[in-house]
């Protein structure tokens, strides 16, 4: 089964920030098997998850949902022909 884009911005951004499943559940005042389902692509948080994922992971909300634009305020952007695929991982990191 492919992944979604948003579910690999998703992983992305979650290593980058290296936050485990539990600080994102904290942060989002979920489960973390919910947030193990967002890390899957078995479901999409909602708006308001996105916007406090990006606020602990240091992304831009906008390029986390849809990605748009740059991935962290003040980071170049670079026109979506020269954008690299991003691939999927084996799985997500496990809290």
């Amino acid at each position: 089964m492919a992944i979604s884009e948003f579910t690999q911005r998703l992983r992305l951004a979650i290593d980058g920030a290296d936050a485990t499943h539990e600080d994102i559940a904290g942060v989002c005042e979920v489960s973390r098997p919910a947030v193990t389902h967002w890390v899957n692509g078995r479901n999409d948080p909602p708006r308001e998850a996105i916007e406090r994922i990006a606020l602990r992971c240091n992304v831009r909300a906008g390029w986390l949902s849809h990605g748009e634009g740059p991935m962290r305020e003040g980071d170049l952007t670079v026109p979506d022909d020269e954008r690299p695929t991003l691939t999927p991982t084996d799985g997500a990191r496990a809290p």
